[in-house]
Protein backbone atom coordinates (compact mmCIF):
# COMPACT_ATOMS: atom_id res chain seq x y z
CA UNK A 1 0.00 0.00 0.00
CA UNK A 2 1.26 3.47 -0.92
CA UNK A 3 -0.15 4.77 2.23
CA UNK A 4 0.53 4.23 5.66
CA UNK A 5 -1.66 7.13 7.59
CA UNK A 6 -4.58 4.97 7.85
CA UNK A 7 -5.60 2.31 10.10
CA UNK A 8 -9.18 -0.38 9.97
CA UNK A 9 -10.42 -1.45 12.56
CA UNK A 10 -13.92 -3.20 13.17
CA UNK A 11 -16.29 -1.41 15.93
CA UNK A 12 -18.50 -2.42 18.53
CA UNK A 13 -22.40 -1.75 17.86
CA UNK A 14 -24.33 0.95 20.07
CA UNK A 15 -27.31 3.09 19.83
CA UNK A 16 -25.89 5.74 17.68
CA UNK A 17 -24.77 3.88 15.43
CA UNK A 18 -28.31 1.82 15.45
CA UNK A 19 -30.05 5.24 14.59
CA UNK A 20 -28.49 5.71 11.53
CA UNK A 21 -30.12 2.99 9.20
CA UNK A 22 -33.44 3.25 8.04
CA UNK A 23 -34.26 -0.65 7.78
CA UNK A 24 -36.39 -2.13 10.80
CA UNK A 25 -36.29 -5.36 12.32
CA UNK A 26 -32.55 -5.03 12.32
CA UNK A 27 -30.60 -8.83 12.67
CA UNK A 28 -27.05 -8.23 11.44
CA UNK A 29 -25.22 -4.89 11.67
CA UNK A 30 -21.16 -4.73 11.72
CA UNK A 31 -18.80 -1.29 11.83
CA UNK A 32 -15.33 -0.65 10.38
CA UNK A 33 -13.93 2.41 10.21
CA UNK A 34 -10.79 4.30 8.87
CA UNK A 35 -8.75 6.51 10.90
CA UNK A 36 -7.59 8.72 8.45
CA UNK A 37 -6.26 12.10 8.58
CA UNK A 38 -7.76 13.14 4.73
CA UNK A 39 -11.11 11.88 5.57
CA UNK A 40 -12.78 15.38 5.19
CA UNK A 41 -10.99 15.10 1.67
CA UNK A 42 -14.16 13.86 0.57
CA UNK A 43 -17.91 13.74 1.07
CA UNK A 44 -19.78 10.59 2.27
CA UNK A 45 -20.77 9.89 -1.43
CA UNK A 46 -17.41 10.01 -2.71
CA UNK A 47 -16.28 7.72 0.31
CA UNK A 48 -18.53 5.03 -0.71
CA UNK A 49 -17.42 5.14 -4.41
CA UNK A 50 -13.94 4.98 -3.39
CA UNK A 51 -14.50 2.13 -1.16
CA UNK A 52 -16.61 0.38 -3.63
CA UNK A 53 -16.69 2.12 -7.21
CA UNK A 54 -13.26 2.72 -7.85
CA UNK A 55 -11.53 -0.68 -7.67
CA UNK A 56 -9.53 -2.78 -9.48
CA UNK A 57 -11.32 -4.87 -12.16
CA UNK A 58 -10.45 -8.54 -9.61
CA UNK A 59 -12.08 -7.06 -6.93
CA UNK A 60 -14.85 -5.69 -9.25
CA UNK A 61 -15.38 -9.24 -10.41
CA UNK A 62 -15.01 -10.39 -7.16
CA UNK A 63 -18.23 -7.71 -5.58
CA UNK A 64 -20.26 -7.99 -8.80
CA UNK A 65 -19.85 -12.38 -7.78
CA UNK A 66 -20.73 -11.86 -4.39
CA UNK A 67 -23.66 -9.72 -4.68
CA UNK A 68 -24.96 -11.69 -7.40
CA UNK A 69 -24.32 -14.70 -4.79
CA UNK A 70 -26.73 -12.82 -2.46
CA UNK A 71 -29.40 -12.26 -5.15
CA UNK A 72 -28.55 -8.64 -4.42
CA UNK A 73 -31.26 -6.11 -6.88
CA UNK A 74 -28.33 -3.63 -8.10
CA UNK A 75 -28.60 -1.66 -11.02
CA UNK A 76 -25.08 -0.74 -12.16
CA UNK A 77 -24.86 2.73 -13.90
CA UNK A 78 -28.20 3.63 -13.33
CA UNK A 79 -28.34 7.22 -11.56
CA UNK A 80 -28.58 7.60 -8.37
CA UNK A 81 -26.75 4.78 -7.13
CA UNK A 82 -23.08 4.02 -6.15
CA UNK A 83 -21.73 0.62 -7.43
CA UNK A 84 -25.41 -0.45 -8.56
CA UNK A 85 -26.43 0.39 -4.58
CA UNK A 86 -29.53 3.08 -4.42
CA UNK A 87 -28.81 6.12 -2.84
CA UNK A 88 -31.40 6.95 -0.38
CA UNK A 89 -30.29 9.82 1.52
CA UNK A 90 -27.41 11.73 1.13
CA UNK A 91 -25.30 14.72 2.48
CA UNK A 92 -21.69 15.69 3.08
CA UNK A 93 -21.01 13.62 6.27
CA UNK A 94 -23.33 10.55 5.28
CA UNK A 95 -24.51 8.45 2.76
CA UNK A 96 -27.08 5.51 2.72
CA UNK A 97 -27.05 2.51 0.41
CA UNK A 98 -29.75 0.35 0.07
CA UNK A 99 -30.12 -2.80 -1.77
CA UNK A 100 -32.43 -5.88 -2.10
CA UNK A 101 -32.08 -9.43 -1.83
CA UNK A 102 -34.21 -12.12 -3.78
CA UNK A 103 -33.22 -14.20 -1.01
CA UNK A 104 -35.36 -12.22 1.63
CA UNK A 105 -33.42 -10.16 3.04
CA UNK A 106 -32.64 -6.10 2.74
CA UNK A 107 -29.27 -4.28 2.58
CA UNK A 108 -28.21 -0.80 3.90
CA UNK A 109 -24.34 0.14 3.89
CA UNK A 110 -24.01 3.71 5.57
CA UNK A 111 -20.90 5.90 5.22
CA UNK A 112 -20.35 8.52 7.80
CA UNK A 113 -17.23 11.10 7.74
CA UNK A 114 -16.27 12.84 10.56
CA UNK A 115 -12.85 14.39 11.17
CA UNK A 116 -9.80 12.24 11.02
CA UNK A 117 -12.21 9.03 9.98
CA UNK A 118 -14.53 7.10 7.73
CA UNK A 119 -17.11 4.53 8.75
CA UNK A 120 -18.85 1.90 6.73
CA UNK A 121 -21.58 0.05 8.30
CA UNK A 122 -23.54 -2.56 7.28
CA UNK A 123 -27.14 -3.68 8.52
CA UNK A 124 -29.01 -6.21 7.43
CA UNK A 125 -32.86 -7.47 7.86
CA UNK A 126 -34.11 -10.88 6.84
CA UNK A 127 -37.86 -12.23 6.55
CA UNK A 128 -37.04 -16.03 7.65
CA UNK A 129 -34.76 -17.97 8.50
CA UNK A 130 -33.87 -19.06 4.90
CA UNK A 131 -33.02 -15.71 4.52
CA UNK A 132 -30.73 -15.22 7.75
CA UNK A 133 -28.95 -18.61 6.49
CA UNK A 134 -28.03 -17.46 3.54
CA UNK A 135 -26.71 -14.10 4.64
CA UNK A 136 -24.94 -15.36 7.71
CA UNK A 137 -23.15 -18.03 5.51
CA UNK A 138 -21.51 -14.61 3.47
CA UNK A 139 -20.58 -12.70 6.72
CA UNK A 140 -16.97 -14.29 7.14
CA UNK A 141 -16.16 -13.16 3.54
CA UNK A 142 -18.07 -10.19 3.94
CA UNK A 143 -15.96 -8.75 6.70
CA UNK A 144 -12.58 -9.41 5.54
CA UNK A 145 -13.68 -7.97 1.97
CA UNK A 146 -14.75 -5.23 3.49
CA UNK A 147 -11.91 -4.20 5.80
CA UNK A 148 -9.71 -4.56 2.13
CA UNK A 149 -12.05 -2.12 0.66
CA UNK A 150 -11.74 0.61 3.03
CA UNK A 151 -7.52 0.13 3.27
CA UNK A 152 -7.64 0.35 -0.19
CA UNK A 153 -9.66 3.05 -0.81
CA UNK A 154 -7.87 5.56 1.73
CA UNK A 155 -5.09 4.76 -1.12
CA UNK A 156 -7.22 5.81 -4.26
CA UNK A 157 -7.03 9.21 -5.55
CA UNK A 158 -9.19 12.05 -4.84
CA UNK A 159 -10.69 13.94 -7.23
Amino acid sequence: MASHSATVRQLGINDDLLLVTTLSDVLYVDAHILETPHARERTAEQWARAIVEDVTETMREQLTAAWAAIGLDLAPAAAGTVAGWRITASTSERVLLQANSGLGFWGELAVTVTDGSVQLATFVTMRDAQARDAWFRVVPAHLAFVRSLLERAEDTPRS
